[in-house]
């Protein structure tokens, strides 16, 4: 069997590769389907792998394993490539190893490159007024556009969320987004609680932002055509660990 790089995998074709699981994450959505988020990772790059329903108890991934996986490349609403297996794909475990993982690295904004995975530490300054919420396919999360999915048929979905902003390092800022995990997780509230608060006070739903704080963001550095410039599409948030960061820019400066 012939197994692909992660960086030699195209949009709208056929996946035959080999990677280790870095991280997965399971969630139960409204519409009462479960989703599995598994975050894949070779020696070129990361991508996700989703599973759905009973893919994920035939599977049953866990972190740290190493599987080959059989499936279709496909893009999400905001044009980020992952792997489905749908009705021909397949996952298999192997006990091969997989040297030089890829993993994501801290980097300043000013450092930041189109297509870089990156963890930054910024503050988020701002927050743009905009159309948050939307619905979207209870199958694939896909945007719907007159009801319809492109892959799921006509539906009336349940609403999403996103958020944008520009976050500052203080070598340069850039415009960030959030999707509805990391949109919630951001705020401390869920999507439902998020939007009655935007339509009984707008005033109020800005104001409790957490402008000005501190956070440690994972992501992409990706293109916004609209707008013509790159943009940061956070995957994970944390707060920032003082006494981690520390620890850290202390062995960093040992190791010099």
């Amino acid at each position: 069997m012939i197994f692909i790089k992660i960086n030699q995998i195209e949009q709208g074709k056929p996946v035959l590769v080999l990677a280790r699981v870095l991280t997965e994450k399971t969630r139960l959505l409204k519409s009462g389907s479960t989703v599995q988020n598994i975050l894949l990772a070779d020696d070129t790059g990361s991508i996700r792998l989703v599973l759905w329903n009973d893919e994920i108890d035939k599977y049953g991934i866990k972190e740290g394993e190493t599987i080959g996986i059989k499936g279709y490349c496909k893009k999400d609403s905001v044009e980020i490539k992952f792997i489905s297996l749908g009705p021909y794909g397949g996952i298999e475990r192997s006990d091969k190893e997989i040297k030089n993982i890829m993993t994501i690295s801290r980097k300043s904004i000013e450092e930041l490159n189109l297509g870089d995975k990156a963890e930054i530490r910024a503050a988020f300054v701002q927050v743009f007024e905009s159309r948050h919420f939307y619905r979207a396919c209870s199958e694939c999360g896909l945007k719907l556009e007159n009801d319809e999915c492109p892959e799921h048929g006509s539906q009336n979905g349940a609403y999403n969320m996103v958020l944008n902003g520009i976050t500052d390092d203080g070598t340069g800022n850039i415009r960030i987004v959030f999707f509805k995990d990391v949109a919630e997780k951001l705020t401390g509230r869920n999507v439902d609680e998020n939007m009655k608060l935007f339509l009984e006070d707008r005033n109020k739903f800005y104001s409790a932002m957490p402008v000005g704080v501190e956070f440690i963001f994972r992501g992409v550095c990706q293109y916004n055509n609209f707008l013509k410039r790159n943009e940061f599409l956070v995957n994970e948030i944390k707060p920032v660990d003082v006494n981690k960061e520390i620890k850290a820019l202390t062995t960093s400066n040992f190791n010099v």
